[in-house]
């Protein structure tokens, strides 16, 4: 049975972190979205929202010696074998070790569940987050449909394609604001997104303050963009990739993805990730073409009422 004593829910995103940054550091863009939200909370605690955060892990057992007390410690033989952490209304972020065992991770779903939070779903590395959508759903007879399978990409050299279009990489400038806002809703209804983010003029301005919006200019027009997000540890990465149907086909995804991760490598990040959906090959083919290599695959899945069929 899981020791419930060494399941441990925090409130502090610096206590959370330095149990977890052994885990995360081992590889970072296998867990990128986890240690990009723990330290986007760590400098501002309601950068998701005024909604308290989650954050809870188990320390495993390792040693038939082990007490409460060094389980409180994280040492080379004690660790974390579970971490999740959500920020409402977003999915909770769960990752396990392999060998936790189902009836662990029933006793873990169970103190989530007893701590009174209400989970909308779960994403993770697709075997921790199915495996963790099969157990809830047997907790709470519901149903987990699968809503978004996708594949996380790391890339530490550029490949720049073979024939570059016409046009050039800028960072987006204060003009491009109100034509970046627009791309940005038109890519949400394009990805039909579980969870909708309504993006404002403001929201745009602090993105090109902060030079995160790189785009490529033809004849001064914005026909692609991409951003940077979730800076790591060594790594950061790019996300909001968009190219307007009428310009589709024309290689200018592939520019100003290449373009702007050789920034980001040149501002001294180690590697750039990215998340890809499974189901667009056009996406997956362009990023593996400009030096992007598969790590793993994410599922997200989303919790809903059972009907009659499941009781």
């Amino acid at each position: 049975m899981a020791n419930q004593q060494n399941l441990k829910f925090f409130e502090d995103t610096n206590a959370f972190l330095e149990h977890t940054l052994p885990v995360f550091k081992a590889d970072e863009t296998r867990h990128r979205l986890m240690l990009g939200i723990a330290i986007a909370l760590q400098k501002r605690p309601d950068a998701f929202g005024k909604k308290t955060p989650l954050m809870t892990l188990r320390l495993e057992d390792t040693s038939e010696d082990a007490s409460p007390a060094r389980a409180g410690l994280l040492t080379e033989r004690v660790q974390a074998d579970f971490i999740a952490i959500m920020t409402p209304p977003y999915p909770i972020l769960v990752w396990f070790k392999e060998t936790l065992s189902d009836v662990d991770l029933k006793e873990i779903a169970l103190a989530i569940k007893e701590k009174g939070w209400n989970l909308p779903g779960v994403n993770g590395i697709a075997t921790c987050s199915s495996r963790f959508a099969s157990i809830w759903a047997e907790l709470n007879q519901i149903n987990t449909p699968s809503v978004m399978h996708s594949m996380s990409y790391e890339l530490t050299k550029v490949i720049f394609p073979e024939s570059i279009p016409a046009g050039s990489f800028q960072f987006a400038q204060e003009g491009h604001a109100e034509i970046l806002l627009k791309y940005m809703n038109d890519m949400q209804d394009d990805l039909n997104a579980s969870v909708r983010i309504e993006y404002t003029l403001e929201h745009i301005h602090n993105f090109i303050a902060g030079k995160r919006i790189g785009i490529w200019l033809v004849y001064d027009q914005p026909v692609s963009m991409a951003m940077s997000n979730r800076p790591q540890l060594s790594s950061i990465g790019i996300s909001a990739v968009y190219t307007p149907n009428e310009y589709r086909g024309k290689g200018y995804a592939s520019a100003v993805v290449a373009s702007l991760s050789q920034e980001l490598l040149n501002q001294g990040y180690q590697r750039v990730n990215l998340f890809a959906d499974l189901s667009n090959p056009t996406s997956n083919k362009i990023y593996k073409a400009i030096g992007f290599k598969e790590v793993c695959d994410y599922q997200e899945f989303k919790f809903t009422s059972a009907d009659k069929s499941f009781l």
